[in-house]
């Protein structure tokens, strides 16, 4: 059995989503774990992930890019985008604070974010790049035979 999410773009809106919980995690220093691990996540997947989306936003016909190599290339892109970030803010500001950085890629990752929205529900219905989880994956066969 096959999860689809064709309606919306569930993984764009996830992403999204972990940009908007991150800013009070990070500011009121709530949880370390969880700081760590959305502020991994926060800045180096998402804001390449959400710029391929721009870029690339229908599923691999020719010349897109897959699912997989979609993920390995967000975090090429996302360290980039973030160095660029620090770069423009150390040049405009003429000094790096978190909450100037945090700032910076918070609007990045959700000014990206709407524009891949509006990106995915330009695409033609067939060609959208969809999430889609495989549930026959988790399910358990029986491979053992009785012999009479």
């Amino acid at each position: 059995m096959k999860i689809l999410f064709d309606k919306y773009p569930v993984d764009i809106i996830l992403c999204m989503l972990c940009c908007f919980i991150i800013i009070p995690i990070i500011l009121l220093n709530i949880n370390d774990t969880l700081k760590i691990v959305l502020g991994l996540l926060f800045l180096l997947f998402i804001p390449g992930y959400l710029l391929l989306f721009v870029l690339y936003p229908t599923k691999k016909t020719g010349k897109e890019i897959d699912f997989i190599e979609r993920i390995a290339l967000s975090f090429g892109i996302s360290l980039a985008v973030v160095a660029i970030t620090g770069v423009a803010i150390y040049y405009t500001a003429g000094k790096i604070q978190s909450e100037s950085a945090l700032l910076t890629i918070f609007i990045f990752n959700i000014s990206i974010g709407i524009i891949s929205i509006y990106r995915w529900f330009k695409t033609k219905h067939d060609e959208r790049l969809v999430l889609s989880i495989d549930l026959s994956l988790f399910r358990l066969k029986n491979n053992f035979k009785i012999k009479k």
